[in-house]
């Protein structure tokens, strides 16, 4: 958990902080990282869109999560739902070499969803929606994890968007061949 308001500058206890926690994860027992901070750094919605906490934190800690291979980084802040592509300085890369950023604000306020979006959308922009929602995140496994996002339909919910996350080098959790 990362916060969008305590400085993250170069050299900031909150980063340095960082910097150790991703280096202490083994990724043979902890197959999947998830990061999450209020404020998000991929936010193709003109609420709050490049505010200075989403700007400059993710200026100082994106090249942090590609280092350590982070796979989901979660936000709020922007009342509504966004999902990245992997993305890499703002660049679509593959799922090894990228984090899928999920903006999943839509729970609503009183000032109501955040609906306009900047146009055109993005390139790493996936799925972007102004509804009321929730996310579910389930690691199915040591080398699956799958995300959905349901859309709230009055007592019931519907999945309008998914992403399956495969372990980054999963070859490295494969059991050694019996001899």
């Amino acid at each position: 958990m990362m916060s969008s308001y305590t400085d993250y500058n170069q050299g900031s206890p909150q980063l340095e902080w960082l910097k150790d926690d991703l280096a202490s994860i083994d990724r043979a027992k902890t197959p999947f990282v998830v990061g999450v901070l209020h404020a998000p750094w991929y936010n193709s919605n003109f609420h709050h869109f490049n505010e200075t906490e989403e700007f400059y934190f993710a200026q100082s800690a994106e090249d942090l999560m590609h280092d350590y291979k982070v796979d989901l980084i979660l936000a709020g802040h922007v009342h509504a739902y966004e999902r990245s592509y992997p993305v890499y300085h703002n660049q679509v890369v593959s799922p090894e070499d990228g984090t899928v950023y999920v903006t999943c604000g839509d729970g609503g306020n009183r000032e109501g969803h955040a609906i306009p979006w900047k146009y055109p959308e993005p390139e790493w922009s996936a799925y972007r929606q102004a509804a009321f929602g929730h996310g579910l995140l389930t690691v199915v496994n040591s080398t699956a994890m799958h995300w959905s996002w349901r859309r709230n339909l009055g007592n019931e919910s519907a999945v309008d968007d998914e992403y399956w996350f495969a372990a980054k080098d999963s070859t490295r959790f494969k059991k050694a061949p019996r001899i």
